[in-house]
């Protein structure tokens, strides 16, 4: 039995077209994140994690650091994943999405009023270094 059971598909900002992975045996988790203002209003917001455990099935692809993914080749990039924190643009929809991003007749936007656990990735911790229970974790809004 496997700790995590979740699957998710990562969308990848490539240049101008957009690659996709799905990735199972992860965890999935949404949290309702509530705070009081000094002026006393109440904000309510989402947030997404994602842990991807190292021994999740992603479809054949490694995980590369996303400075290193926008320099590989159109040849190289299908072997590979990233989460990329700095453009802002990588997505995680919860699910196994086969729906392409093709930038013209169907784009991000599109995506995220199709599919209604769309996220952005805000963060990650990269936790592969650790002796147990290596994993990155995501977190997302």
């Amino acid at each position: 039995m496997a700790l995590f059971t979740d699957t998710v598909t990562i969308y990848n900002s490539y240049g101008t077209t957009w690659k996709r992975t799905v990735l199972k045996g992860v965890q999935y988790t949404n949290k309702t994140v509530t705070t009081v203002s000094s002026d006393s209003k109440v904000n309510i917001g989402k947030t997404t994690n994602v842990t991807i455990p190292d021994t999740a099935d992603t479809s054949g692809k490694q995980y590369i650091d996303s400075a290193l993914y926008a320099k590989l080749t159109t040849a190289e990039v299908d072997n590979y994943y990233t989460l990329d924190i700095a453009k802002g643009l990588d997505l995680i929809a919860k699910g196994e999405l086969t729906q392409e991003i093709n930038g013209t007749t169907y784009r991000t936007k599109n995506l995220k009023a199709d599919y209604t656990n769309v996220v952005t990735i805000r963060s990650i911790a990269d936790n592969r270094v650790r002796d147990f229970l290596k994993n990155i974790k995501v977190v997302c809004d």
